[in-house]
């Protein structure tokens, strides 16, 4: 059996899903394993990096310790010196030195052998005086007590003065190479430019204690020096300055030792100034040991100075994340560099890796064997007898005779085995006696048939004489039947529109009612019941023509939708008289606007020669010469006036009434002044016509009501006047 078909079978699932198990708790026990074991092998690595950088510093400063005490023992001995008296220096300096053609003055020729004596150097500028030459001379006496005891562990013993570039010492030829220093050294060499020089100033130095300088670049020994400088100061002046030099590559040697496998090491100060790092050693000597940290992309120094400057205390020692290194920082105590030791994560995962590397084979070796048994087994005891089933069922399914089946075993297999022999059984006698009722189920179904046929026959018929198209779209399928007068409503032949499904229907659907036809077919679907929706529908001559849509959403016993039946009705017609009675209306409100303007107009024209004679009665009326009788008659006209501004106002009123506008003024008004009023204004009028004009007033009626009295005014005067 091939490999990919045993996949597939029962005993090669379990297989692989024991190899799956098996292998995810080999997995997992390597993980655990790796992990301890890298938690291990990091604080190991973190302790020794901790004691590696604790220990070399101690060992380093006990050279910077030697360095100090030697010059405090010059020191003394140069102050006990100079307070003495001394006669002689004077000529002893011009014994000892001259001025040499390039202008520098060095030792005399015959007191310039290296090996022999102490050499000193003086700037070209500079001008000897007799402090000068008393200083330079104790310079070389002491430089000769002492130098031989210095250089046992120095490279060279030197002396400054304080103020000008002069320098006296001695330098250890094997290790300095037999350097000429004070020959090879340039006439105009900017020593007091030198850290060594500016290191000892009180300005860089108020303590007045032994510092250590940078690295700096000797030209005559063209290698980098590390100087160790002691100020010497008398009452508060400094006078002189006592100074040795430790070479760079001894230093390096000694501090960058790899004590731990994959370590590495580098010193710098807290100015990010690098003393030594092997893989920027090229740089340092090139910049003269003027190299900073800041000028490098190494992530590894840049984490190095941001822990160690902002360390709370030192030593310090962890994991950097950003840089992925182990590290610890000490100080050494004498010159206040940095020392660091660091190990890369990489090494040490590397290590817990390779240590953990016995539990993930030793798992693989063991998952190997236990599937190697597992498969056997499994092929034995259920992959055979499940195939001896899966026989007989193919068996049964051709109505064969069953091959034997072990039933006799006593397992679930063996209980499987017997269980499916006696249901082979059952199925036989279940398969004849169904066989038999399905020869009488034949019959009815074919008079079902026969008589779902006719029933679809009369539905046609039906909805052929309503004038409705009928559908029904089954939502499951997708499928919609039609039926009904499709070529007289749609354009397309009843072949044609039966192949119409619901994208069909909807790419026929006038764009601007496609959306909301389409919204309809869908709230129904979500909301259930009955819809209605018009949309102009684009019939087969490429004619739109207005549809009317209604029908009723059909659903299972679940409420679930299933079928949507419905008809589709042409209203064009309907639409065409709606859109005459909208014309026709639009008409009507346009006229009656026109006859609303022409009253408008109509009244302005009278008001004005009617407010002109309301103007004069009231003149008239303010007249006090106007006799009783024309007083009278001017009261009447006034009344009258005010009668036919009323009627003008009616007229704006029905306008406003027609319009639904007219709002009634309600104010307080006298009712018997008022009802007084419009006797007098009819007297006159009933008079000529030989009418009797009286006014009979209730003596309970109020003296004052509320209400529209230009309104009620305009009623009793058409009342009245009709009347007479």
């Amino acid at each position: 059996m091939r490999i990919s078909a045993y996949r597939q079978t029962l005993a090669g699932k379990t297989l692989l899903k024991i190899a799956l198990g098996i292998t995810l708790i080999v997995a997992l026990a390597s993980g655990v394993s790796y992990a301890l074991i890298f938690q291990e092998i990091e604080g190991r690595a973190l302790d020794q990096l901790r004691e590696y950088a604790i220990q070399r510093a101690k060992f380093h400063e006990a050279h910077f310790a030697l360095a100090r005490q030697f010059h405090q023992v010059i020191k003394q001995e140069f102050l006990r010196r100079y307070q003495e008296p001394s006669s002689d220096f004077e000529r002893r300096f011009d014994q000892l030195m001259m001025r040499y053609p390039d202008g520098a003055i060095r030792n005399r020729p015959e007191y310039a052998n290296i090996v022999r004596y102490s050499t000193g150097w003086i700037h070209k500028d500079v001008q000897p005086d007799r402090e000068f030459k008393r200083l330079w001379m104790l310079f070389f006496d002491l430089s000769e007590q002492f130098a031989k005891l210095t250089t046992t562990r120095f490279v060279n013993l030197y002396f400054l003065h304080p103020a000008k570039s002069a320098n006296m010492g001695y330098d250890d030829t094997v290790r300095s190479n037999y350097v000429q220093w004070a020959a090879d050294t340039a006439a105009d060499w900017a020593l007091n430019e030198q850290e060594s020089f500016l290191a000892a100033t009180p300005a860089r130095n108020p303590g007045r204690e032994t510092v250590w300088a940078g690295p700096e670049y000797e030209p005559a020994y063209h290698q980098l020096l590390v100087p160790a400088v002691t100020p010497i100061d008398l009452n508060g002046v400094h006078i002189a300055t006592v100074a040795s030099d430790t070479l760079l590559d001894d230093l390096e040697a000694s501090i960058l030792h790899a004590g731990i496998p994959g370590a590495v090491h580098t010193v710098f100060r807290h100015d990010g100034r690098l003393i030594a790092d092997r893989a920027y050693k090229t740089r340092i000597v090139e910049h003269e040991g003027t190299y900073f940290i800041g000028q490098t992309s190494d992530t590894r120094l840049h984490a190095l100075l941001a822990l160690a400057t902002h360390a709370p205390a030192l030593p310090r020692y962890g994991y950097d994340a950003g840089a992925d290194q182990y590290y610890a920082i000490s100080r050494l105590q004498g010159p206040g560099w940095y020392f660091a030791s660091i190990l890369p994560g990489g090494a040490i995962r590397t290590e817990a890796f390779k240590a953990a590397q016995w539990v993930l084979w030793t798992g693989f070796a063991s998952l190997a064997l236990v599937l190697g048994v597992l498969a056997m087994l499994l092929e034995r005891q259920i992959a055979a007898p499940l195939r001896q089933l899966l026989l007989a069922v193919r068996q049964m399914g051709e109505r064969r005779v069953l091959a034997p089946l072990d039933t006799a075993r006593r397992d679930e297999i063996g209980q499987l085995a017997a269980a499916f022999a006696a249901t082979a059984r059952s199925v036989t006698e279940e398969i004849r006696r169904r066989d038999r009722d399905l020869q009488q189920e034949s019959s009815g179904r074919i008079q079902i048939y026969n008589a779902l046929q006719a029933s679809e026959t009369r539905y046609r018929a039906v909805a052929e004489q309503t004038g409705h198209i009928v559908y029904d779209h089954d939502l499951v399928s997708g499928r919609i039947d039609w039926a009904g007068p499709i070529p007289q409503i749609t354009g397309y032949s009843i072949k044609e529109f039966a192949k119409v499904d619901i994208r069909g229907w909807t790419e026929c659907i006038h764009p601007d009612d496609r959306a909301k036809a389409l919204q309809t077919l869908e709230r129904v679907q979500i909301e259930f019941g009955k819809y209605q929706a018009e949309y102009r529908f684009r019939r087969g001559d490429g004619r739109y023509v207005y549809i009317e849509d209604e029908g009723i959403l059909l659903t299972d016993l679940k409420d679930r939708s299933q079928h949507i039946l419905g008809t589709m009705k042409d209203i064009s017609e309907r639409k065409r008289a709606e859109q005459a009675l909208r014309e026709a209306k639009e008409e009507a409100d346009k006229a009656n606007r026109a006859k609303s303007q022409f009253l408008a107009d109509i009244s302005h024209e009278l008001r004005t020669p009617l407010n002109a004679i309301l103007g004069y009665a009231q003149i008239l009326l303010r007249d006090a010469a106007l006799p009783g009788k024309a007083r009278n008659g001017v009261t009447i006209i006034q009344q009258s006036g005010d009668h036919l501004l009323g009627l003008i106002n009616d007229i704006l009123d029905l306008a406003k009434i027609e319009s639904d506008k007219l709002e009634a003024d309600v104010q307080p008004f006298g009712l018997r002044h008022f009802l007084q009023g419009i006797a007098e204004a009819f007297a006159v009028r009933a008079k000529q016509k030989n009418l009797d004009f009286h006014m009979n007033a209730d003596p309970q009626l109020p003296v004052q009501v509320q209400g529209d009295e230009r309104k009620l005014r305009q009623i009793l005067f058409n009342l009245i006047g009709n009347a007479i």
